[in-house]
Formats: C-alpha cells, structure tokens, sequence
C-alpha cells in the first residue's frame, strides 16, 4: 500500500511539472507574439502604379537610391537602383526609415521620381542613358503633394 502511494504521489508530481512546463511555453510563446511588432523590421513605402502596357523602371531621387536629390535632377555615373514595374500593375519604392523624414532632411520638400522605359535600360549601357538623358518622364513631387496621394504615384 505504500509503495502505491508513493507511486501516486511521483505521477502528480510529474503531471504538475508538465502543467507547469508547458504553461511556461505557452507564456513565452505569447510574450514573444506580444513583441514581434518591435523585433521584425518595418518597412516604408511609396506606391507606383504604372497605368501603361509597357513596363518600366523607377527610381528615386535621394541617395538612398542612387541618384542625387533634388534640385541636381541630373542622372549620375553609376546605375542607380532601379524598381521593374510590370504594365497594369504596381510596385513600391521602400525604404526602412520613413519617407517623411528622408524628404525633410533635403535641402528642398521635393523628391524626384525617374521613370524610364525597360527596353531603353535592357537596351543600352548606362552610359548611353546617362548621356542621353533617356529617361520617359520626372515627377518632383513636394511632402504636401505625396501626402495628397497618400503616398501613390500614377505614371503616366
């Protein structure tokens, strides 16, 4: 009879530390769910819509990407970064510190957006784009107009 009851006591004792166990699993699980906002990267975005049946590159002017702020509108001597955007559809110029605050530490409020067409920069060095300046169109946009757009950009 006491060998049953010690044998009883054991399994409790075992079941309270799995209980315990996995509460405490649970209880991390959750805390880490709570502060997965503060541990994963968040990531800001500028929206271009590319409204054509052609697909294009885009870039930004500031120097994250490449190409001088504005108002030096002239392209630079090495490739910029450069986001392919497939006709009808959209793509979104990212970067992890808010845009807000890249624009208002330029000189100027006003961000550059480059568009140039695919079989232009598929086709040519970047020299040749460079030189010839081949870009389709430049949208300088202010803080005020991209806020407007809730930070979307139709091209054309």
């Amino acid at each position: 009879m006491i060998s049953n009851n010690c044998y009883h006591r054991d399994r409790i004792k075992r079941n309270f530390r799995w209980r315990n166990l996995i509460t405490f699993m649970v209880m991390n699980v959750l805390l880490m769910l709570s502060c997965l906002d503060d541990l994963m990267e968040k990531w800001y975005a500028i929206k271009i819509n590319n409204n054509t049946h052609k697909r294009i590159y885009v870039s930004a002017g500031c120097g994250r990407y490449g190409i001088p702020d504005y108002p030096d509108t002239l392209l630079p001597s090495k490739e910029p970064s450069l986001l392919n955007i497939e006709p009808h559809d959209y793509n979104n110029l990212r970067s992890s510190i808010e845009w807000e605050s890249i624009i208002l530490r330029m000189e100027y409020d006003t961000l550059s957006i480059y568009f140039f067409d695919a079989d232009t920069i598929d086709a040519n060095t970047w020299n040749e784009i460079k030189r010839g300046y081949k870009i389709i169109k430049r949208k300088d946009l202010s803080l005020d107009d991209l806020r407007q757009t809730n930070w979307t950009i139709d091209y054309p």
